[in-house]
């Protein structure tokens, strides 16, 4: 489904007079959790989708037996602290980026086998900025819970690529991936009008993808190009779409669900492997997919993660941030 500049937003429930706080929100604490001095607040997006059947999670199942097929090390290090939030990591540059989204500050770092990295400010404020990416020609770009999505040139001009669809400005954009067709996917956690999956064209036409969310959040594409998964924090599942090489989608599917699963964390920045397995943050921390959705392995996460990006100097290493801190873990 493709549903281009068009939008109903759903009538007002009571819930959305109350505000939930973003860390709160975002590390599946109560709502009235809470918030951390200058954090921003979001107000729960309107008229949740009723999701489709849940299954009971597995009791007593140990999920890390398979855990070495996937990783060369299951033993997080930590390779940065002292953010208020972090979110939305990136490699770029032969370093890393974050996304501090309590502090509204871009940071870089440079990991070391040595110890901890300093951070160095690369933009402050940044808008708040939550989810990181390249489009393809290799430019940064952002997404930011100020509502917009931005461009970051060579010669380091900001240009706001777009915060609005129609006349519907957008909430929160929270996460951004490019497809090979220069199609930009990006999610929108919610606003007063505006939330779900949206895709901005190389013209500037802004689409959107699936409006059916709670609250939409991570973004990632396969290997392949061919499939468009997103995740929907507020209903704890993972959807996937199938894409054409022009970046249109269809056969939407809910291929996962993880309500019910143990431990901190939901449902929130995943990405995908060059094996094709999906890396989702989730109840415990780091869940491994199949392609299809099936549930392969977790790698435990005792402050539960937001996020996580694929780099290093060899493209194996998995940068997992974790509230306040950075960890990584290493791909065979």
């Amino acid at each position: 489904m493709n549903i281009t500049n068009r939008f109903t937003p759903s009538p007002a429930l009571a819930l959305a007079a109350i505000a939930i706080s973003t860390l709160a929100f975002a590390q599946g604490l109560p709502p009235d959790a809470t918030p951390a001095r200058g954090t921003p607040t979001v107000q729960p997006p309107v008229s949740p989708p009723t999701p489709s059947a849940i299954p009971d999670a597995e009791e007593g199942r140990d999920w890390s037996i398979k855990l070495t097929e996937i990783f060369a090390t299951t033993e997080p290090v930590t390779v940065a602290s002292g953010l208020k939030f972090a979110e939305g990591p990136l490699w770029w540059k032969d370093r890393l980026l974050v996304c501090d989204l309590g502090a509204s500050i871009m940071y870089t770092l440079v990991p070391s086998d040595e110890g901890e990295a300093k951070l160095t400010e690369f933009r402050n404020p940044s808008d708040q900025a939550a989810g990181a990416a390249l489009d393809d020609d290799g430019n940064l770009i952002a997404a930011h819970f100020a509502g917009h999505l931005s461009r970051t040139g060579t010669d380091g001009t900001v240009t706001k690529l777009a915060d609005r669809m129609g006349e519907i400005k957008f909430g929160k954009c929270n996460d951004l991936i490019a497809h090979p067709s220069g199609v930009i996917f990006f999610t929108d956690f919610g606003g007063k009008e505006s939330k779900g999956v949206f895709a901005l064209a190389k013209d500037g036409t802004v689409s959107q993808v699936d409006p059916d969310f709670y609250a939409a959040n991570g973004v990632a594409v396969s290997p392949d190009g061919k499939m468009l998964y997103a995740a929907d924090y507020g209903n704890w599942i993972v959807k996937s779409y199938e894409v054409d090489a022009d970046g249109k989608t269809s056969n939407r599917r809910e291929i996962i669900t993880l309500k019910g699963e143990k431990g901190r964390g939901r449902v929130d920045g995943l990405k995908v492997a060059p094996s094709g397995h999906i890396l989702t943050t989730g109840p415990g921390g780091i869940w491994v997919l199949t392609a299809d959705g099936k549930r392969h392995s977790r790698l435990p996460i005792a402050g539960g993660a937001s996020n996580l990006a694929l780099g290093g100097a060899d493209g194996k290493t998995v940068f997992i941030t974790s509230s306040d801190k950075v960890l990584s873990v290493k791909l065979k």
